[in-house]
């Protein structure tokens, strides 16, 4: 962690260079400027500076274009960098990204980096459970127990629900068990009958049972 390949990086001077470039009419531009960021800052002190620069505000922008498929690979760079800055320095992520990932998970249903979106939260939780529960991520992190979306990762949500629950340092931010209700509500949600449900409607309702009951 001291080399002088690392610390060079550690210049307020810099990031401030780098800043136009996250502004550039050009997606490459933009693009190869967060995945820059991502392989030069390696210390909490590299952060620092990063935030006192205001990247963090652009880089969140970044995210928050539209969810087209030409916006795709900037907007998943931008969450590599998060989850790199979760890696390293965990106590000084900037809430706007937890924002950003809580409006990717649950306000976009089909947006393709919902599942990427997830797992950084859920590992925010993990790190930050505080921070994770003010951002509204934990919420977000529960519903996706049965998003047919978060399948893969179901398992390794309900794991770390359990682990959450199970320290009581932590327990308090569930409010009184009132956001886990919504696993169960599932088994008694009212309907029409199978005959009269669109294929797809049931197709979505079968896949949520599964995942619940798995839960």
């Amino acid at each position: 962690m001291h080399s002088p390949i690392i610390t060079q990086f550690e210049e307020e001077a810099f990031y401030l260079q780098l800043r136009p470039l996250l502004l550039d009419k050009a997606q490459d531009i933009r693009v190869l400027a967060l995945r820059s960021l991502r392989y030069m800052t390696n210390t909490p002190k590299a952060f620092t500076l990063l935030r006192h620069c205001h990247i963090h505000t652009l880089i969140a922008r970044c995210i928050e274009y539209e969810s087209k498929h030409e916006f795709l690979m900037q907007r998943f760079q931008g969450l590599k960098f998060i989850s790199h800055w979760l890696e390293v320095a965990p106590t000084s992520v900037p809430m706007i990204f937890l924002r950003a990932l809580v409006a990717i998970a649950s306000q976009v249903p089909d947006d393709q980096l919902k599942k990427p979106a997830v797992e950084i939260l859920r590992r925010c939780a993990v790190l930050r459970p505080d921070y994770c529960a003010w951002a509204g991520g934990l919420k977000t992190v529960i519903k996706s127990v049965i998003d047919p979306a978060c399948e893969e990762i179901s398992e390794c949500i309900v794991l770390t629900l359990l682990f959450l629950i199970n320290d009581p340092k932590t327990r308090c931010y569930f409010y009184g068990y009132s956001d886990i209700e919504v696993i169960w509500s599932i088994f008694t949600e009212t309907c029409t009958t199978k005959e009269k449900m669109k294929p797809e409607v049931q197709e979505k309702l079968e896949a949520t049972l599964k995942l619940a009951k798995r839960a």
